[in-house]
């Protein structure tokens, strides 16, 4: 417990260090710590599930993210939120994935809604694309077994279908540009 009240005081003395010598990379290096102390908290407490520790490490770098473009570096912004969208969609999908994974894919379509308001409100596309797919395959998670259930001609021809459909949208978007 000492250990974790230590981690928090180092944080915030090297926040306050940070914001008076103007270093942004020790600024960086204190959220770092904080971040890893707050982790660490969740592991004290005992909190098992995967789900609260890809979030918060997913908001650190949405965060991070966020404050790189306020400095001007756009794409670093870029980077950051890529591997913030993986950290917290990936191991969603992963454990909606099964038959048994009715809450994570409830999960993961949750986050993709959240990820979809973000994205329409901030107007980032990056965030309103992967709020689509999050949502999308959430749902195929959940159909999967009744698609797999249909007959080959069945799939083969859906599937042919929609290729169809967007190479015309395709072309068609092609034309006008």
């Amino acid at each position: 417990m000492f250990s974790l009240i230590s981690a928090y005081l180092t944080t915030l003395l090297l926040s306050i260090e940070a914001y008076r010598s103007k270093l942004v990379s020790l600024g960086y290096l204190a959220s770092a710590i904080g971040l890893i102390t707050v982790l660490w908290q969740y592991k004290f407490i005992s909190f098992d599930e995967l789900q609260i520790y890809s979030i918060t490490t997913a908001v650190y770098l949405f965060i991070i993210g966020y404050t790189r473009e306020r400095f001007g570096k756009k794409e670093e912004r870029q980077t950051f939120d890529y591997a913030g969208l993986a950290i917290l969609l990936l191991p969603a999908l992963w454990q909606a994935l099964p038959d048994s994974g009715f809450w994570y894919a409830l999960l993961l379509g949750i986050e993709g809604l959240f990820l979809l308001m973000a994205g329409l409100s901030l107007n980032h596309k990056t965030f309103t694309y992967a709020g689509v797919a999050a949502i999308a395959v959430a749902t195929l998670t959940r159909v999967y077994s009744f698609i797999a259930s249909l007959g080959s001609w069945a799939i083969i021809g859906s599937l042919g279908l929609i290729f169809l459909a967007v190479a015309i949208f395709l072309l068609n978007k092609k034309k006008v540009d």
